[in-house]
């Protein structure tokens, strides 16, 4: 098996948008997003083949064993690793360990669709001359959404979700957008928080201010 550091460097992520190659063995300490934009194709993880179709993504993670069957189709693969996510890194590989094969075209859930439509931006924005500078916040945007998506699968308490996303916050200094249903979650984890119906944003306050005062 060979193993593999891409992520060397001033590096902090990688990106590539390929098909008819494929890889041998190999194994490398960063995060890894394989997706099927077009077509499908064979990927063996940890020994387990799996065959991905258009709007599929593994999730594999650090020093996993897996290897790529080329064919007739476009597959992007993402490599997030700890020179760009900082402490939230351990939170991505925890979540990661079970090596998730996800479909996310064919689902109405909104953290699933905006994954795929961001992962498709992605791709077409490797043909780019600013490509360096929209990849990066292409890639905070992806791992605010994957914190989304992994932790609900795995069930954790929204609880620990605000703990992991307050980290990300401290490490990337930025704004993230939670999308839920449910009014527990978002009044514990929203320092402020938008009630929309149809489309229209109907309140706008912080968590004290809807619970006390909702607009109807």
């Amino acid at each position: 098996m060979l193993y593999q550091k891409l992520l060397v460097g001033a590096d902090p992520y990688f990106v590539s948008v390929a098909g008819e190659k494929g890889f041998e063995p190999h194994c490398h300490p960063e995060v890894e997003l394989s997706c099927c934009l077009r077509g499908e194709y064979v990927i063996t993880i940890d020994g387990v083949e799996h065959t991905l179709r258009t709007g599929q993504m593994a999730v594999i993670s650090p020093m996993t064993s897996h290897s790529l069957e080329g064919g007739d189709c476009v597959r992007l693969t993402v490599e997030m690793g700890q020179s760009l996510l900082g402490p939230y890194f351990k939170q991505l590989e925890f979540l990661s360990r079970d090596n998730l094969i996800l479909t996310l075209n064919e689902t109405d859930d909104p953290v699933h669709k905006a994954v795929w439509q961001l992962l498709q931006e992605i791709a077409e924005t490797e043909n780019s001359v600013f490509r360096n500078l929209l990849q990066k916040g292409n890639m905070y945007k992806l791992s605010g959404l994957l914190l989304q998506l992994l932790t609900r699968r795995r069930g954790m308490e929204a609880a620990e979700v605000r703990q992991l996303a307050e980290k990300i916050h401290a490490t990337l200094d930025t704004t993230f957008i939670y999308v839920t249903h449910d009014q527990q979650e978002a009044l514990l984890m929203g320092q402020r928080i938008l009630v929309m119906r149809d489309g229209i944003i109907v309140q706008d306050g912080t968590p004290g201010e809807i619970y006390n005062h909702p607009a109807d």
